[in-house]
């Protein structure tokens, strides 16, 4: 054998070994996930948190309840009455589940940036399923809200549409989660929030309001977990009938819906200036013709999608 061939069997037999040493390393990794998945998949069987109830109401509620809806809509007073009937520990605000839909996005963006990479054996990245890391994240999410709170029951208020929008991945995380959607006709939420916001233009707060509505129009039809909708006029004015929606969505029994009933006799909904004193249309509330035809633009059909009139009867339809 000539030194050239010697010297070429020698780097062969070099390389081999080298592969072979990291062939061993990616059983050892493939290995490790395998069991890693193993008892991810039975610790998450054997959890009180994975039963889907989908539409079902019957039983005690044994998970958190979600509050969004549009600003100026009531969900602060849901809030307070649910935090102080239920006695369930809450912030004044949320904003941390909205996070749960930008991991999930960053995950699949990533994982679909390095497609080339996963398909390669030789790369860690290919050994680890997208769907494994989903699960991981969300198992995270879920015991962050589990350690802050201490208990699988709590009540979260995070309005705006991004918050609605992470729903589609929180009922993944909570499968026996509720939400409860605070809304309130067009009219009442501009015209109070051009009040709290007059920075702010005409326009941008008609927008505001029929995105988040047609975003919360997309997001029910989409939503695996029982959901209440609850009109901020019917809170104010009939708050009785509103105790008796939460009686039966939430299961409460005849004291808490009574001490329910009374915490939202005493406190009203938010709302700027004498907006709730009396009943108003698109022609009283006293704005301009180039304002109410704004609105018309980019409320009006959203108004009857939900069934609310132009006019003081408030609703299309009367009960």
């Amino acid at each position: 054998m000539t030194k050239a061939e010697k010297t070429a069997s020698v780097t062969i037999e070099s390389v081999d070994a080298q592969q072979n040493k990291v062939l061993r390393k990616l059983r050892s990794v493939v290995q490790l996930l395998m069991v890693s998945a193993k008892q991810i998949s039975t610790s998450l069987k054997q959890h009180p948190l994975i039963k889907n109830l989908k539409h079902n109401l019957s039983g005690n509620v044994d998970g958190p309840v979600f509050i969004v809806g549009s600003g100026r809509s009531g969900t602060s007073v849901l809030l307070g009455a649910l935090h102080h009937t239920l006695d369930w520990p809450a912030h004044g605000e949320g904003h941390f589940h909205v996070l749960s839909e930008k991991i999930i996005e960053t995950l699949n963006v990533y994982y679909r940036q390095n497609l080339t990479r996963r398909r390669n054996p030789k790369h860690l990245i290919h050994h680890i399923p997208l769907e494994y890391v989903r699960q991981k994240s969300i198992e995270m999410i879920r015991d962050i809200y589990h350690e802050t709170y201490g208990t699988p029951r709590f009540v979260d208020k995070t309005p705006g549409p991004r918050a609605q929008r992470s729903l589609l991945h929180m009922q993944k995380v909570f499968p026996n989660m509720r939400i409860i959607y605070a809304k309130r006709r067009g009219i009442e939420v501009v015209r109070s929030a051009c009040l709290k916001f007059p920075e702010t233009n005409f326009q941008t707060h008609c927008n505001i309001w029929q995105h988040i509505m047609n975003n919360w129009l997309d997001v029910r039809e989409k939503l695996t977990v029982p959901y209440l909708e609850i009109d901020q006029y019917i809170m104010s004015n009939k708050p009785d009938e509103v105790a008796k929606q939460l009686k039966s969505f939430l299961q409460l029994n005849d004291k808490q819906t009574l001490f329910l009933s009374t915490y939202l006799k005493e406190k009203r909904p938010q709302s700027s200036g004498n907006l709730n004193s009396r009943d108003v249309g698109l022609e009283t509330v006293g704005w301009s013709e180039n304002q109410i035809a704004a609105f018309r633009r980019a409320c009006g059909s959203v108004m009857v999608k939900f069934g609310w009139s132009e006019d003081e009867k408030h609703f299309l339809f009367s009960d």
